[in-house]
């Protein structure tokens, strides 16, 4: 999926970089506490399992595993059940010319304040071959930083930092791209500070019941200005909006969280369970009972 020529992609800079390669151990699980930093792992040899609150994730060897907010998770090769506990903080340094390594993971940091939209990004991401070789070719990119990240060349951190800068902005064009898929173009959005600001307050409280008149408020316009200028730069009204912000928030709880679909819909802002099941088939083309069944990738593909 491509972006549409309406939509702008926010500039992205990448002031560090830490990669390395780690070789997992089985029946070891690493707990990655939050940090100010996102996390990506590039699979190399097994399958491995990546846990945050109550989502999982498996990766079989040459998926990219990237959690863009910094999210508190743990990682684990999958197979032997994890009997004790590691540690997985740079510096990732392995002896390269092993042959015999366990669970080898390409390891890599980025600071999250280089993230120009981290309000849209989701927690967790997962690239199987097939996708990075569609998106960008995110595969070269991470087989570059490999290579930087595995020898002391001069040069190693600037052009770690400028693949580091690549692989970010495809990320990035990958989510903006989806939401662009339902006519939305957030990228030109968070250049306006009013609008950035309505759209920020409406991702911290979906559930609320938004009116035009508050929206206008907190970007600081009349109610006619506001609802011009919100259309022109995002491309749907504030309504359609609220609607849109609801139903993913409740897709991520679904996906997430052990709640009832009738306290989801209740979180979210629906009065009733037949108007969210009827409002979520519309937009998803599939009841949330069903959607809750499905895996990542599955719910990823919609």
């Amino acid at each position: 999926m491509e972006l549409s020529a309406r939509t702008s992609l926010p500039t992205i800079r990448i002031p560090e970089i830490v990669a390395g390669l780690s070789d997992l151990q089985p029946g070891t699980r690493y707990d990655v506490p939050a940090q100010a930093y996102s996390a990506v792992y590039c699979c190399e040899t097994h399958d491995t399992i990546v846990s945050m609150q109550n989502r999982q994730a498996t990766a079989n060897p040459g998926d990219i595993i990237a959690i863009p907010r910094g999210t508190a998770h743990s990682i684990c090769l999958a197979g032997a059940q994890p009997s004790r506990r590691g540690d997985l903080q740079p510096p990732f340094n392995v002896d390269t010319d092993r042959v015999d390594a366990a669970g080898r993971t390409l390891c890599c940091r980025v600071p999250t304040s280089a993230n120009p939209l981290p309000d849209v990004v989701p927690d967790l991401m997962v690239f199987g071959p097939d996708r990075q070789k569609g998106s960008g070719r995110l595969d070269l990119i991470f087989a570059l930083i490999r290579h930087y990240a595995s020898n002391r060349e001069r040069q190693r951190q600037f052009m770690l930092r400028r693949l580091a800068e690549m692989a970010a902005a495809i990320f990035l064009e990958t989510i903006l791209a989806d939401i662009d898929a339902r006519g939305v173009d957030l990228g030109r959005a968070s250049s306006d500070p009013g609008i950035r600001r309505v759209i920020n307050a409406v991702h911290a409280e979906p559930g609320k019941s938004w009116s035009v008149d508050e929206m206008a408020q907190i970007a600081g316009l009349s109610r006619s200005s506001f609802a011009e200028r919100f259309r022109e730069t995002v491309g749907i009204t504030p309504a359609a909006y609220v609607g849109n912000q609801r139903l993913d928030r409740a897709a991520r709880l679904l996906s997430e969280s052990d709640e009832t679909v009738s306290r989801v819909a209740f979180e979210v802002g629906y009065e009733t369970d037949s108007a969210f099941a009827k409002a979520f088939r519309k937009r998803f083309g599939i009841s949330p009972s069903t959607y809750r069944r499905m895996t990542p990738r599955e719910q990823d593909i919609r």
